[in-house]
């Protein structure tokens, strides 16, 4: 298990004593690693939200994960090259 599952997993048993049955509801019904598109609220209807909306709203997840990789990405490539020479 790497330390973001570790850290997932420990927040998600302290909500689980925090909240109960009710986060439970939650946990089933809400993705742990990308966000649904869609609200999630019990017992509701589901309110669809618009492309545009979600991907704004979650801009800077998605530039930190770009970055990310492309930091990997761009280590690789120069490893293997300085292994080449």
């Amino acid at each position: 298990m790497d330390i973001d599952g570790l850290i997932i997993s420990l927040e998600e048993n302290t909500l689980i004593d925090i909240f109960g049955d009710d986060y439970k509801k939650y946990k089933e019904n809400v993705p742990r690693l990308f966000s649904r598109f869609t609200s999630w609220q019990p017992n509701k209807t589901i309110n669809k939200v618009p492309w545009s909306r979600a991907f704004r709203a979650e801009r800077f997840p998605l530039i930190n994960q770009t970055t990310f990789l492309t930091i990997i990405l761009l280590k690789e490539i120069l490893i293997n090259r300085l292994h080449v020479i």
